[in-house]
């Protein structure tokens, strides 16, 4: 996906995407030295990995506050 860079202020880029929207980002995400109107391509990826890390971190959580309410 490209989108371009519209603007950065108070640290938050703004994107346009190709049908139009806006995508607000935080500035920090993208590449130094790139004015207004730069084109970026943007690439989202799956984490399996992650994703079944912290559903695991949010059951362990929700165990322990079920826990904690029968006390």
């Amino acid at each position: 996906m490209t989108v371009t860079l519209d603007r950065i202020e108070n640290g938050v880029a703004v994107l346009l995407l190709d049908d139009g929207q806006r995508l607000l980002v935080p500035a920090r995400i993208i590449p130094q030295g790139c004015p207004d109107g730069t084109v970026l391509r943007m690439t989202f990826e799956r984490d399996d990995r992650e994703t079944e890390a912290r559903m695991a971190r949010v059951r362990a959580l929700r165990e322990r506050l079920v826990e904690r309410s029968g006390d």
